[in-house]
């Protein structure tokens, strides 16, 4: 199996119990007989951020925030993700896409804070962020 996990701590809901277990059948379904290599990392802490989900693959890291929502809703980059009927997507004043993009943040970080600790990151030749 190419799908390896680990987790932190078991999710406090059941909606996010029951979306994970959809999305490793999906993983499972989509990439189980593939030869690379991916990490899922479930509810675990990045510099006191929560972090719902990431995919860690050669060539991405993935993070994914996982929400209850009932009701189609209207997304934007920088505003509310509102539904019909006036429910707002997202915690803290921050929508999700918002929150994944602070998570990745937060791993480039984490990255470029330990790079010297990584050696293919000494002989790479191509420009990365960290």
């Amino acid at each position: 199996m190419t799908i390896e996990i680990w987790m932190g701590k078991n999710f406090d809901t059941s909606y996010e119990r029951e979306a994970v277990e959809r999305f490793l059948d999906d993983m499972e379904f989509r990439f189980g007989n593939e030869e690379k290599l991916h990490l899922v990392l479930m509810d675990y802490y990045i510099e006191n951020r929560q972090i719902d989900l990431t995919v860690l693959k050669n060539d991405a890291i993935i993070p994914i925030e996982l929400k209850e929502c009932h009701e189609p809703f209207i997304a934007s980059e920088n505003g509310d993700w509102c539904t019909p009927s006036g429910y707002i997507v997202g915690s803290e004043d921050r929508n999700p896409f918002q929150q994944v993009y602070e998570n990745r943040l937060k791993w480039l970080n984490l990255l470029k804070g330990n790079k010297h600790k990584f050696r293919c990151f000494e002989t790479a030749t191509d420009n990365r962020p960290f």
